[in-house]
């Protein structure tokens, strides 16, 4: 977009007046003009623009026609795409927009956290995932949820692509590295407490501070009682969410652990290693 130039003067101070926001009526006419005002020191070294009525006019004009031209070029370009796409729809064979679909997937070849998989494609194609070699993912929910342990693990996912009669298998190759932990790993305890009668006593929550660029991981051996759900906000807070509304039963047992474990998402190194001890309020032995 342009620029008003300096007015030439023989003193070496002048302003430059940077157009910010135009707001026109619904007719086309200019109803408002933002222009924030900088100071321009220094020697004149090129000539500017006169201010009058005649140039600020064509200069307005211009700077709209450019506003108004950008953003028609953006909306020519969607409704290109979007008549080429109805085009595609109707005139691709299933096996066509198979492959179509599948060209637009994007997974990990490197897996340290869990990671979603696609369902549906976007000519309808349907995604259905399964595991064919390896115990480092397994495939819940339509997430991958990754097994990190003492070596490097190779997995070999298989994808079934179905579009109305016609369906095709492929498969990908995952690495999953071994657990690594920085230098650094802060280890850390936290203990919830949770009355599980169906009331917001039945839910706990804690909240810490991790570093920018922090994924999780969530080692749960009791996910058949606890259910435990994490956050990180856009302050590097991580809020820890634990639910549980049955009550042990089976042995009596009121307390049970599980691990949070929060690594560099682009190193896959583990930066923190907490401890979560849950203490269920009013677990009670089984009755003979």
């Amino acid at each position: 977009m342009n620029k008003f130039k300096n007015r030439d003067t023989q003193y070496p101070n002048r302003k430059e007046l940077i157009i910010k926001n135009i707001v026109y009526e619904e007719n086309g006419e200019l109803s408002k003009l933002l222009v924030d005002v900088e100071r321009q020191e220094g020697e004149v070294y090129q000539e500017g623009t006169p201010l009058n009525a005649e140039n600020l006019n064509n200069m307005i004009q211009m700077m709209i026609e450019e506003d108004r031209n950008y953003t028609l070029t953006h909306q020519v370009k969607e409704m290109i795409e979007e008549e080429k796409n109805k085009t595609i729809q109707f005139l691709c064979t299933p096996a066509q927009k198979i492959q179509l679909d599948q060209s637009k997937i994007e997974i990990p070849t490197t897996a340290f956290f869990d990671f979603s998989l696609p369902h549906q494609g976007y000519f309808g194609t349907t995604f259905t995932w399964s595991v064919v070699s390896g115990t480092g993912i397994t495939i819940q929910n339509r997430v991958a949820q990754v097994n990190r342990t003492e070596v490097d693990q190779n997995i070999v996912l298989k994808l079934t692509l179905t579009n109305k009669e016609v369906s095709e298998t492929t498969t990908f190759d995952i690495c999953v590295p071994k657990e690594e932990y920085a230098s650094h790993c802060e280890e850390m305890n936290l203990t919830f407490h949770v009355l599980p009668d169906g009331s917001s006593a039945s839910i706990a929550s804690q909240m810490i501070q991790v570093e920018e660029n922090s994924n999780i991981t969530i080692d749960n051996e009791y996910s058949d009682l606890l259910t435990v759900t994490t956050r990180i906000n856009s302050e590097n807070e991580l809020t820890i969410t634990v639910t549980c509304f049955d009550l042990p039963v089976d042995c009596g047992i009121s307390a049970f652990d599980f691990w949070i474990k929060v690594g560099n998402r682009t190193t896959g190194q583990y930066t923190k290693l907490i401890r979560c001890n849950v203490e269920i309020l009013g677990s009670m032995y089984p009755e003979d």
